[in-house]
């Protein structure tokens, strides 16, 4: 077991979402990494709660443990808990749509000798009567129902964000694990080449005219930041590679970073991996193409091939970025790269195009 917890807690604002995102987060925090939800069928905001599981395990770099059991009340609990049992191996923490199914779960855990919260962490929601049984001690999230009323009227005031952005410490890696678990990519940089194909000496001019000045004089952190772009392309050599299709504007082909030689050094990189890496894909937008909805963005659109939802990533000045997580919009940015590629030079011409001009920068 790495941890444990028990009691009530009452995270802040109290929706549906949040309240689950809260319960997985904490477990998370405490060194559990398969977290698995008992959701609550069609009771009311279970869907949310459902959404808030995924949607927390995704922005903390777990998106490859996203598992859901069906569940709403204790009988429902106990077979959710039956299934458990069965499974050859078993979370170490569970996140239950509310109290009386977590109390059901747990009934033939405990008949199995499985001991909650040493054996197994499970996190509950309503702080009921059931939460405080004499035989355990079972983690339940409290609700604020005077918040929640006062929240439902601001709710009505304006539209749900559809965005979430990530300014937690370790933003970048938790991006470089949800690669790590997906099965595609869809990448577009119109500015610079992209990260994951970037040389050592590029990432290093990018990383520093790209620090704030807080950190001018810390070339310690120049160097940490390096090392994690070096070590976050590995993706593209590993045998279980996601299919990467990348789009390039033709500006970050011609924006001479860190200078002549290292832009050079650079595009001979890019055709050394068109050439090598048959699972990645290479386009260049060429600067005349105006039509399509992407200008002035960048974009990275990661599928999971079913495991978990498809996200959206956009990159901020300031932060980790921002995720899309409605599948509408990750459908929509989706379209739009299918947009952008169309427009794009085909991969042969965009080879051409990039080994034309490190040919020109070496004369």
């Amino acid at each position: 077991m790495i941890s444990t917890w028990s009691g009530a807690v009452t995270p802040n604002p109290t929706a549906p979402s949040t309240i689950a995102a809260h319960g997985t987060c904490t477990a998370v925090e405490l060194g559990h990494r398969d977290v698995l939800h008992v959701d609550g069928g069609e009771l009311p905001g279970s869907a949310a709660r459902r959404d808030g599981y995924r949607a927390a395990m995704r922005v903390l770099g777990l998106a490859g443990h996203v598992k859901v059991l069906p569940g709403d009340y204790a009988d429902s609990g106990a077979r959710a808990g039956r299934a458990l049992l069965e499974r050859g191996h078993r979370p170490t923490a569970v996140v239950v749509d509310n109290d009386q199914c977590a109390n059901g779960l747990l009934q033939p855990l405990i008949r199995a000798w499985i001991r909650a919260p040493d054996d197994l962490s499970v996190v509950g929601y309503d702080n009921s009567t059931t939460a405080r049984p004499s035989y355990m001690d079972l983690t339940t999230v409290r609700q604020d129902a005077a918040e929640m009323a006062e929240l439902a009227k601001i709710a009505r005031q304006r539209q749900p964000r559809r965005m979430y952005s990530d300014a937690m410490p370790g933003a970048f890696r938790r991006l470089s694990d949800h690669e790590q678990d997906a099965t595609e990519i869809l990448y577009f940089d119109g500015e610079l080449i992209p990260g994951l194909l970037q040389t050592e000496d590029y990432a290093r001019a990018v990383v520093d005219f790209g620090r704030p000045a807080a950190f001018r004089d810390n070339e310690d952190d120049v160097e940490a930041r390096v090392k994690f772009r070096m070590e976050r392309k590995d993706l593209l050599l590993q045998d279980n590679a996601p299919r990467i299709w990348f789009v390039i504007g033709e500006a970050a082909i011609r924006r001479p970073v860190g200078g002549t030689d290292v832009l050079r050094t650079q595009l001979i990189h890019l055709a050394e991996v068109i050439d090598q890496q048959s699972h990645v894909v290479m386009q260049v937008a060429p600067l005349a193409a105006t039509g399509h909805p992407l200008l002035g963005c960048n974009l990275e659109v990661i599928r999971f091939g079913g495991v978990a939802a498809d996200i959206a990533h956009q990159p901020t000045f300031i932060g980790g970025g921002v995720y899309l997580v409605d599948q509408p919009d990750v459908e929509m940015c989706s379209h739009a790269f299918d947009k952008l590629r169309a427009v794009a030079l085909g991969p042969d011409e965009s080879r051409a195009l990039i080994t034309k001009h490190a040919e020109d920068l070496g004369t």
